[in-house]
């Protein structure tokens, strides 16, 4: 299926059409998790979190592994503003992105989808937070594809136990751009700082 690429403005949020691919059996019980959902109530989703909110039904530290789920038990996860935060290297060794990563597509059911929502890179709200660790970009979560981590040859140092399928890459312009001709837009999301506020993904799981 082709990669769905959508230009939002402020807070609006759409779903995503592309997706039509996956389908869950009525058999099935749907677990939906909010992963690091700190304050934010998700209707219709599990929260959990390191520390105990009103929203976080589950008290865990998504830095230890494994989480309180069993392999393939989760329909989806959501997870806002929380990987720019993971550790570079946690306490074990692992790379903390790919390791969480890991832990997202070992609970997932087969073509289960994460929706990752992260500060885009040319923001500056990627870098005021002094906990962030990383920035994320349009490729960031291509290095979790098998076939896209092969075609950029960096295949052979990764060792992923995950495998994802991009299917949404959604861009947060921020309201100075709402009005902008699209041709403008387009290439100021390019060269100009600020323009982008947040990028939101969703990933499916698949095969190794």
């Amino acid at each position: 299926m082709a990669l769905e690429e959508r230009v939002e403005f402020g807070t609006a949020k759409q779903m995503i059409t592309a997706d039509d691919a996956f389908t869950l059996p009525e058999s099935e019980k749907l677990i939906k998790v909010n992963l690091a959902c700190g304050q934010q109530v998700k209707e219709g989703f599990v929260g959990i979190d390191a520390v105990k909110t009103k929203s976080a039904d589950i008290v865990h530290d998504l830095y230890s592994f494994p989480w309180p789920f069993e392999d393939n038990s989760i329909y989806e996860f959501n997870c806002e503003h929380f990987v720019e935060h993971i550790p570079i290297q946690l306490k074990d060794g692992s790379f903390g992105l790919n390791r969480f990563m890991e832990e997202v597509w070992r609970c997932l059911v087969d073509k289960g989808t994460i929706r990752i929502v992260a500060p885009y890179y040319t923001s500056m709200r990627a870098w005021q937070d002094p906990t962030h660790t990383r920035a994320i970009t349009d490729i960031t979560f291509l290095y979790f594809n098998k076939k896209h981590a092969e075609s950029m040859g960096v295949d052979h140092y990764s060792g992923l136990k995950c495998n994802f399928e991009p299917i949404s890459r959604v861009y947060g312009i921020t309201e100075e751009w709402e009005a902008s001709a699209e041709e403008a837009r387009t290439w100021a999301m390019r060269h100009y700082w600020n323009v982008v506020a947040d990028i939101e993904f969703i990933l499916r799981k698949i095969d190794l």
